[in-house]
């Protein structure tokens, strides 16, 4: 399957953290521009840092997910909602880095990739299909953040957040909960 055909906008959220990566890894004020710095919320960071990311192991891990997870997701959903979703999980992510850890500064797409592990167990359930795999998914995954030091456990609840309010998307086809966690999310980075 052509992931470039079957999925534009994963492959142009891939290929901007992999242009960006060699840029903001030898030019550490373009990284600071760019990431999230949760004494200093901005929707602009809370949205650039998910694609800026710390090594390039962080990054690799992160697109290699973002493939599979974005691209079954956009297919499902269709590009326009999906690039709603990714940036809907990027606020939801900061939002909640924002509430539960107001000191840290952050990168990378991982909350992003929680909520796209939520959708997906949402589009297996609406596919009747096994739940198994997602759902180990995102209990290693989960697992992970306890046990490697430097992770954004606060960033990655975000993102299991805004995947749930945003499952009646692939449960139901409604555009409302993106909306609704994307509103909410924007009122926490400002209100903060």
């Amino acid at each position: 399957m052509n992931i470039i055909r079957t999925a534009p906008v994963t492959t142009a959220l891939c290929a901007v953290m992999l242009v960006l990566w060699p840029i903001t890894a030898t030019q550490p004020d373009i990284f600071a521009t760019l990431l999230f710095y949760a004494p200093n919320p901005s929707i602009h960071t809370a949205l650039s840092s998910a694609f800026v990311h710390s090594g390039a192991s962080h990054l690799a891990m992160n697109v290699f997910l973002l493939v599979l997870l974005g691209g079954e997701v956009e297919r499902y959903v269709g590009a326009v909602r999906y690039t709603a979703i990714f940036g809907t999980a990027a606020l939801g992510a900061a939002a909640c880095i924002t509430y539960l850890d107001p000191n840290s500064a952050t990168v990378g797409a991982s909350g992003v990739l929680y909520a796209l592990m939520v959708l997906l167990i949402g589009m297996n359930i609406a596919r009747k299909t096994d739940l198994r795999g997602p759902i180990v998914l995102v209990v290693i995954n989960v697992a992970f953040s306890f046990i490697t030091p430097g992770v954004s456990i606060a960033g990655h609840l975000g993102g299991l957040i805004a995947g749930v309010v945003m499952l009646p998307t692939v449960l139901r086809g409604w555009v409302w909960p993106i909306i609704v966690c994307a509103v909410s999310a924007t009122y926490v980075l400002v209100a903060l």
